[in-house]
């Protein structure tokens, strides 16, 4: 009995559906299975694993079967048949009878057959934002801000000039008193005892002779 190789089967199919590929086409899509299949196992595992020739009028794509893989020996095995998954649901069954091991064919080779895995794209990372530094706040509130302070009275021009006038006037007049006063004082100077003049001394009392 040959290696079981269902789950190569399983995989090959599943990536070829992933891709958008349709195994229910035709025959070619079927064979598409069966030829990756063969050169997976042939390449990888098991070098006496290939494909099994047929000429017409047998049903067969490159003069291969689209649903058989081929021992050196002789052996076949079903790959593909009805099931769950429809007409080429992958399964697993080896014929007892041999076939001629001239009819065994070296697999076609695919380079893609275990194609690198598409590494996922780095996302763009956000712009970096640094928040600002927040304003501390005082245990207290506050000082309240003192009121702007009041403008000084602006003095009309004409009322200025009017003050200075009084100004000047009152001070003319208050000099020519004084002026006129002390005139006076020194013409005709105040009489003893007078308000302004010096306190005059009191008479001393006559000492009387001891008897």
């Amino acid at each position: 009995m040959k290696p079981n190789y269902l789950d190569i089967v399983q995989q090959v199919k599943r990536e070829l559906v992933a891709s958008g590929f349709d195994v229910d086409k035709d025959e070619e899509s079927r064979a598409e299975i069966t030829f990756r299949v063969a050169d997976r196992i042939y390449r990888r595992w098991n070098p006496d694993v290939g494909l099994l020739y047929k000429s017409p009028p047998h049903n067969n794509v490159r003069e291969r079967a689209v649903d058989i893989l081929c021992w050196r020996d002789g052996i076949i095995v079903d790959i593909l048949g009805k099931g769950d998954e429809g007409p080429n649901t992958p399964l697993w069954m080896e014929n007892a009878v041999p076939v001629d091991p001239n009819a065994w064919r070296q697999p076609f080779p695919y380079a893609d057959t275990e194609p690198l895995p598409t590494p996922a794209p780095i996302p763009d990372l956000p712009p970096i934002v640094v928040p600002d530094k927040p304003v501390p706040v005082p245990p207290f509130p506050a000082p309240t801000p003192l009121p702007a302070p009041a403008p000084e009275p602006v003095v009309p021009s004409g009322l200025h000039a009017a003050l200075s006038a009084i100004g000047a006037w009152a001070g003319s007049q208050l000099v020519s008193l004084v002026l006129s006063w002390w005139t006076k004082r020194q013409v005709s100077p105040p009489s003893v005892g007078t308000t302004g003049t010096a306190i005059p001394r009191p008479t001393l009392p006559s000492r009387k002779p001891p008897i």
